[in-house]
């Protein structure tokens, strides 16, 4: 009984685990591209397991710190919301999300992409800023 009672209880954990989604901390994942030429796009690796159904946001808006209450200092610019795919991505995944030439329609080699509006990569003075 005890044995089936240990079984049951390891299920319940592994699978209370698989089901959640990653909660990220600073230096979990990196954005090694940023492209502004042409066809907008960038791509991020995760340095740790993501778990499915997590959702990274990533912002060109600028930021500002320097507001009584930071915040992002342009509402023009668009918020891109990729949520990962129904499996884990090991360590070392490299997702790309490219734009069409018109900065729409956003796809990912990896999990899906939801978008504010239109990417407006600059081709110089600009940033991607990834939270969740």
């Amino acid at each position: 009984m005890k044995n089936i009672l240990a079984l049951w209880v390891l299920m319940a954990i592994s699978f209370k685990i698989s089901a959640q989604d990653s909660l990220l901390q600073a230096g979990d994942l990196a954005i090694i591209s940023f492209q502004a030429d042409n066809n907008d796009q960038f791509v991020f690796v995760n340095l740790v397991t993501v778990y499915p159904g997590t959702k990274i946001q990533f912002s060109e808006k600028g930021w500002n710190g320097s507001l009584a209450t930071p915040a992002f200092a342009s509402s023009s610019e668009a918020i891109h919301a990729w949520t990962s795919p129904n499996h884990a991505l090991l360590p070392g995944s490299f997702i790309r999300v490219d734009f069409n030439s018109s900065g729409a329609s956003p796809v990912a080699n990896l999990g899906t992409v939801q978008s504010t509006g239109n990417s407006g990569f600059a081709a110089s003075g600009d940033q991607l800023i990834a939270f969740q």
